[in-house]
């Protein structure tokens, strides 16, 4: 009887599924477990990551400026931090404090966090919590920069763009300002050098005490206007053929754009030319002097925005407000940028040799950025009309190509826009891990 017992139980299968069927929901609700716990893992990787590489381009952006204290610094950057790690309260981890290393020397910053990011099902297994650390170093761009900033001051500038509430020169005035502040810092970085350099120009450009050298100590007046020989190019002016002429080498439009061939367009502005300086002071002092007046050979201001940056010009301007070499903005690893900014709110319509002056100014932008130079161009308040159209073209066909480097402007505030939009583009800053 024991025996029979014995071999019906073996043979019996009744309930074996249930059994199998048990052990495989253990496997599957482990597996399950293992994949809700390594999702919570990544979760937290990726947005303290975040939060790292956003906390680290805050934190390298201010230093660049230099406008705030080390402490200011660190606190921004948690600001930073803390908005972008919000999502670890999804994973049920606390949001961690993280570490900022800042390296003037390398001109990176450093930004290290980890976050215990509690288990689930793995806890059972004893992995209670996991630590998750991520740093990531945020290299800012150290290059030296060189802005040659050509802005139209012609009579035109004194009216009110119809999008506007304030004169055009007004609204100049301020953006010019405020783009001086915001690429020169107050707390310049040690080893890294910004200068700007301001050539304002209508029918002419007053050099102030380097017309003398400019022209062979012919301008009474400071001013001069085109080259002698027409090589469109930054050839120092070290020979009489390449030497500036003045007012009186002619002061007669032979530009036959809106008319006026014939007419005696001549003015020499007010403001002077500043050469490449990083003095905060002496840029906008010059600025808040900008006045409206005269017709637009925007020829002439290409030219000098072109020759403050010039490696031909550093005897010329001498001193601190030498310009580096071309070289130095080429190669893998480059040092420097050169740059130079055209705004205009008109149609070149004036010059007084050679060719017209949209062909002239375009010749010039040719050459200059065979050299490696970032050409920027702003057209400010410019409409639909033939000749604004042609203005914008021009101005457009000058800039460096891509969108951000050619911008129409229709009022002051997108005049100030533009403008700080190039001194972001200037400081770009990239991430490294």
């Amino acid at each position: 009887m024991a025996a029979q017992t014995i071999a019906r139980f073996q043979r019996d299968e009744h309930g074996s599924i249930a059994i199998l069927f048990g052990l495989m929901i253990m496997v599957v609700m482990s597996i399950a477990g293992l994949a809700l716990d390594y999702g919570r893992i990544l979760l937290a990787r990726h947005t303290l990551a975040d939060a790292v590489d956003a906390a680290g381009l805050a934190a390298g952006r201010a230093l660049m400026d230099g406008k705030l204290t080390a402490a200011e610094v660190d606190a921004m950057a948690l600001v930073y931090f803390n908005q972008n790690a919000k999502d670890l309260a999804k994973v049920q981890t606390k949001i961690p404090v993280p570490t900022i290393v800042p390296n003037l020397t390398n001109s990176t910053v450093t930004v290290s966090a980890q976050a215990d990011v509690p288990m689930t099902l793995m806890a059972i297994a004893g992995f209670k919590k996991v630590n998750v650390p991520v740093t990531a170093t945020i290299a800012f761009d150290s290059k030296d920069v060189e802005v040659g900033m050509a802005l139209d001051i012609t009579g035109s500038m004194g009216e009110t763009p119809k999008s506007g509430n304030e004169t055009k020169i007004k609204s100049l005035r301020g953006a010019a300002t405020r783009f001086v502040e915001t690429l020169i810092p107050l707390h310049p970085q040690a080893g890294r050098s910004v200068r700007i350099g301001i050539a304002p120009f209508s029918a002419s450009i007053n050099l102030g005490k380097f017309a003398a050298k400019a022209s062979e100590n012919l301008s009474k007046d400071g001013c001069v206007t085109e080259r002698r020989t027409p090589t469109y190019s930054a050839a120092l002016p070290s020979t009489s053929a390449l030497s500036f002429d003045v007012k009186a080498d002619g002061v007669k439009n032979i530009d036959p754009t809106e008319g006026g061939v014939g007419a005696n367009r001549y003015l020499c502005p007010e403001p002077e030319l500043i050469p490449l300086t990083d003095s905060r002071t002496a840029l906008t002092t010059s600025i808040s002097k900008f006045k409206a007046d005269g017709y637009t050979a925007g020829h002439m201001g290409t030219q000098w925005g072109w020759n403050l940056i010039a490696e031909e010009y550093a005897g010329f301007w001498g001193g601190n407000s030498a310009p580096a070499p071309y070289a130095n903005t080429k190669g893998p690893k480059p040092k420097l940028i050169k740059a130079v900014i055209l705004m205009s709110d008109g149609i070149f319509n004036t010059a007084y040799h050679h060719e017209e002056a949209r062909k002239q100014a375009l010749a010039m932008c040719t050459a200059m950025k065979k050299e490696n130079v970032i050409v920027f161009t702003i057209g400010f308040g410019l409409g639909n009309s033939g000749s604004e159209i042609v203005a914008k073209q021009t101005l457009k066909d000058c800039a460096t190509p891509g969108d951000q480097y050619a911008v129409n402007a229709a009022n002051g505030t997108e005049l100030d826009t533009a403008l700080q939009s190039f001194a972001q583009l200037l400081t770009q800053l990239r991430v490294s891990k």
